[in-house]
């Protein structure tokens, strides 16, 4: 890696790349479980971080990042390179300028099947230990940031998935109108539960039959 970027110097110990000197910037590219420490002590230093997406294998530890570099006061950033995509960026344009008119519905996929070939090699973002969210927190962490990036901030988000073959539909920040959408979906698809959370507060209705 050395050779291939040009790079002065490299090493297998973060705590003894921060404690060299010349740091400008941290960029954190590790494996999800590793972003968490190294970040921290990154900001504690006062050393601007440049991290991978997701911020870490979980979100208690997303948020003690986040915490630590807003106490410190420097430059963070996540490396969500869906923004820098020409495509994108020009849509953003055509949104911002009015010429789609107002964006009254969004809707992403990520088209893409490689984990699923049988001779993939192992990795690390097949260990959950590691990875922990896995493809909702690899790629699931690009929708939300695209979403964001075009139509702005999300206030209300509903989500379908299973848990040990029960199917839930989850409602967060949840309104009337909401619930009720996630009710009918639930009728219609006839899922087992539905789970909602108004105020922090997670609340259940089962649905048998």
């Amino acid at each position: 890696m050395q050779d291939r970027f040009g790079y002065e110097e490299t090493g297998d110990d973060w705590r003894a790349m921060l404690d060299g000197a010349g740091v400008n910037v941290f960029v954190n590219a590790a494996p999800n479980n590793l972003h968490r420490d190294p970040a921290v002590e990154a900001a504690r230093r006062g050393i601007p971080v440049l991290c991978e997406k997701p911020l870490a294998h979980d979100a208690d530890a997303s948020y003690a990042m986040w915490r630590a570099a807003d106490g410190a006061g420097i430059v963070h950033q996540a490396a969500f390179i869906h923004r820098f995509i020409p495509a994108i960026r020009y849509m953003r344009e055509l949104i911002r300028g009015g010429t789609l008119g107002e964006p009254v519905h969004f809707r992403s996929c990520y088209l893409m099947s490689d984990y699923l070939r049988p001779d993939l090699p192992m990795a690390w973002r097949l260990d959950k230990a590691v990875a922990g969210t896995g493809t909702f927190g690899d790629l699931g962490s690009h929708h939300i940031d695209t979403a964001r990036y075009l139509v702005g901030e999300i206030d209300e988000a509903m989500a379908w998935c299973e848990e040990n073959g029960v199917d839930y539909i989850f409602g967060l920040a949840v309104n009337r109108a909401l619930a009720a959408l996630a009710h009918e979906v639930a009728d219609d698809h006839k899922v087992r539960r539905v789970v909602l959370s108004r105020g922090g507060r997670r609340m259940r209705t089962d649905r048998r039959g």
